[in-house]
């Protein structure tokens, strides 16, 4: 073949080339084009896929355990998911009957507090730990933003409810879709850093430092001074309350200070440093939040404690007088008490002179201390399946002892039944609460008496307790036999 014949070919070859360069470099700036957009594309979607913190540390999350409804403008939380995360353990039920398993109610719980949910509420009660089963549980309630519900067979509450009930704060960025979430402790040590004079405080791990570290959520922060005295700052630095106390107690409820003096004389100060009950007492303790009472105390030179309630206006209301105010919730544990000091927010147990009796929320006496005791003890029962009885809700009833013998009286001091009966108790049947009485050897119901004998209503819409056992048929006959002779 002649060199000369082969030139078109050579020239058809050079011109398929560089097309398929060009071909080539077209791919790769459209891949180069793809990638870049790609890497825009990926940089955008991590940037918008929900990221959460907590105490700085990125986790990972199920799809359901923090949902962002951005509809309503809120976080919602599945307590079962996030309680391990945040230092929690979850159970079913209520603490205050920590053996239901209820799956529409929880508690969670750390090794100093405890915080309560229930499906349906938007309040909360949390409570100290007591350092022993026979102590009694101080309950604070709190109310959160919405109620709590169940998904998917798990309980959610706003990042609200478990902010105040596990002493958590946050922050959420919209833009970026993150949470972070900060626990007490580690706002605790990160402020020790900026205000060494809370150090110590940071550093300890006991439950009087627990409480106290729960005034970093309210941005107040207790310190104590090389001198051993205890104040408050702000998380600027700015004293609040002077560096010149024995000790200091953070008050979560009312947001206040309980301070001693160093003769030990005990007051309150508020959140803005004011004086709200002069440190003049030997203890005091917040007992109603919704009416601003205090239970305080008073030592006599004789070194006998005496006890009385004054108001949020060191107002007296019930003069510190008496040697005891308030039952112990620790002996009747199977019965509906809230608060021990003021039942059914409408009287006042007091005792003086070994004598009980009941005062209004006024300070006035509207059954006098003539009594024994308040409630019945299980032990004097006959029946190994009683338990100890002092009220029964659904009448608003306080069993009463006099002369070793129980009545009933109501909150507002009115004697529904004489102090005749040789023993009152409660069971428990199928998670409905059942009382009794037992009288000249015959046991009888007591709500079926106080209906359908003495014709009295009940005060409380409690139906599940309306329901009377008439599982005793001699109950009835007894009862009547009882009436009609005005016995009790």
């Amino acid at each position: 073949m002649n060199i000369y014949e082969s030139q078109p070919e050579l020239e058809n070859n050079k011109t398929k080339t560089k097309k398929l360069m060009i071909i080539i470099g077209v791919a790769i700036v459209i891949l180069f084009v793809l990638s870049i957009g790609l890497i825009f594309y990926i940089s955008y979607i991590e940037k918008n896929k929900f990221k959460c913190y907590i105490d700085g540390t990125k986790i990972s999350t199920k799809s359901d355990m923090i949902v962002v409804d951005e509809n309503k403008n809120n976080i919602y939380v599945s307590l079962e998911d996030i309680a391990d995360k945040i230092g929690y353990t979850k159970n079913n039920g209520e603490y205050k009957d920590p053996y239901s398993e209820a799956v529409d109610k929880c508690y969670l719980q750390n090794k100093y507090e405890t915080v309560s949910y229930i499906t349906e509420s938007n309040q909360i009660y949390k409570a100290i730990l007591p350092e022993s089963q026979s102590s009694d549980a101080d309950y604070e309630y709190f109310e959160i933003d919405e109620p709590v519900f169940m998904s998917n067979n798990k309980m959610y509450t706003t990042i609200d409810g478990i902010s105040k009930g596990c002493n958590l704060a946050y922050s959420y960025n919209k833009d970026n879709n993150t949470l972070k979430i900060y626990t007490m402790n580690y706002l605790s040590t990160s402020y020790a850093k900026t205000i060494p004079e809370s150090a110590e405080i940071a550093a300890q791990d006991n439950v009087e430092a627990y409480k106290n570290k729960k005034a970093i959520l309210y941005d107040m922060i207790v310190v104590k001074n090389t001198a051993g005295k205890y104040g408050v700052k702000n998380s600027s630095n700015n004293t609040i309350i002077g560096e010149k106390y024995k000790s200091i107690s953070f008050e979560e409820e009312e947001e206040e200070f309980i301070v001693e003096t160093d003769d030990g004389k005990f007051g309150i100060i508020d959140k803005t440093g004011k004086t709200k009950i002069t440190p003049d007492y030997t203890s005091i303790k917040l007992i109603s939040k919704a009416r601003g009472l205090y239970l305080v105390s008073k030592t006599s030179s004789a070194s006998k404690t005496q006890y009385g309630i004054i108001n949020k206006n060191e107002r007296v209301i019930v003069y510190i007088e008496y040697e005891q105010i308030g039952i112990s919730k620790s002996d009747f544990p199977t019965n509906e008490i809230d608060n021990p000091y003021i039942l059914f927010e409408k009287c006042i147990p007091v005792k003086r002179s070994n004598k009980w009796g009941l005062l209004d929320l006024n300070g006035n006496t509207i059954a006098s201390l003539e009594f024994d005791s308040l409630g019945c003890l299980s032990n004097s029962s006959k029946n190994n399946q009683a338990n100890s009885l002092v009220v029964i809700p659904e009448y608003e009833a306080i069993v009463v002892r006099k002369d070793g013998l129980y009545g009933l009286y109501n909150s507002s001091g009115k004697e529904l039944i004489l102090p005749l009966v040789t023993d009152m108790y409660v069971i428990n049947n199928s998670g409905e609460n059942q009382y009794y009485l037992t009288y000249q050897g015959n046991t009888m119901n007591v709500i079926e008496y106080l209906k359908n004998v003495l014709g009295l209503e009940p005060v409380t819409n409690n139906s599940s307790n309306e329901k009377i056992n008439n599982s005793n048929n001699s109950s009835t006959n007894s009862s009547n036999e009882i009436a009609n002779n005005n016995e009790l």
